[in-house]
């Protein structure tokens, strides 16, 4: 789930098809019901008593062990190559990737508000995808920058540039930034997070797992964020 999500808990047997569900179909919600606009007619869902996901990150800051945060490095970034092997446009795509995650990470450390502005800015819809790997990242950096507890002047006009970026990516990415600069993050990124502050190393394998299979590369780009953004 992301902050923005909404997850249906239905019986095995339920078939969207058989509704008359189909990909690309509308929805929208007043808070209390979720309607599928369908081309058969609207479809409702009683979201009365469902259970709320609200995206918090952790305030508490607790050190992480560098060769640990290496480690999460290393394990996505093979897990990225592995995916987008094969590719040039990836190939040029992870090398921008990288190259801004970096300099977004110097200008938070040195408080250098216009590196980091340009960087966040240059992350913004970088590559393809429902949610480019640039968002996917500059959410990871954020949450990683919330609890490592250092966050100062740079990371206020990264938040910005997140908050900002409708009509600059996918509508789903700019939401989800939207809620990263608000300090919402979605489930399995949080995990990890969460598992990282309280220094759960069990879970963090399973937390980890988890958001690896998220997207085609997603977790893994927002796991790449995350490390930079916490590394001191």
């Amino acid at each position: 789930m992301t902050a923005a999500s909404v997850a249906l808990d239905l019986d095995p047997s339920f078939d969207f098809a058989a509704r008359g569900v189909c990909a690309g179909d509308r929805v929208r919600s007043d808070g209390s019901t979720l309607v599928l606009e369908r081309a058969s007619g609207p479809l409702q869902v009683d979201l009365r008593g469902a259970a709320v996901y609200d995206g918090c990150a952790p305030q508490s800051v607790r050190l992480v062990d560098a060769s640990l945060l290496e480690l999460l490095a290393e394990t996505a970034r093979c897990h990225r190559a592995a995916v987008g092997e094969g590719t040039s446009l990836a190939a040029s795509a992870a090398e921008a990737f990288d190259r801004w995650l970096e300099r977004l990470s110097l200008g938070t450390r040195e408080c250098d508000v216009a590196v980091a502005e340009q960087a966040a800015r240059s992350l913004v819809g970088l590559g393809p995808g429902l949610t480019p790997s640039g968002d996917d990242a500059l959410c990871g950096f954020m949450l990683g920058r919330r609890l490592s507890g250092c966050a100062g002047i740079a990371d206020a006009a990264v938040a910005r540039v997140a908050a900002d970026a409708t009509g600059l990516t996918t509508d789903v990415s700019a939401v989800q930034l939207a809620l990263a600069s608000q300090g919402r993050f979605g489930e399995a990124l949080l995990e990890v997070a969460e598992a990282l502050a309280c220094g759960f190393t069990p879970q963090l394998s399973t937390a980890l797992a988890r958001c690896l299979s998220q997207g085609a590369t997603s977790g893994a780009d927002g796991l790449l964020g995350l490390v930079a953004g916490i590394s001191p």
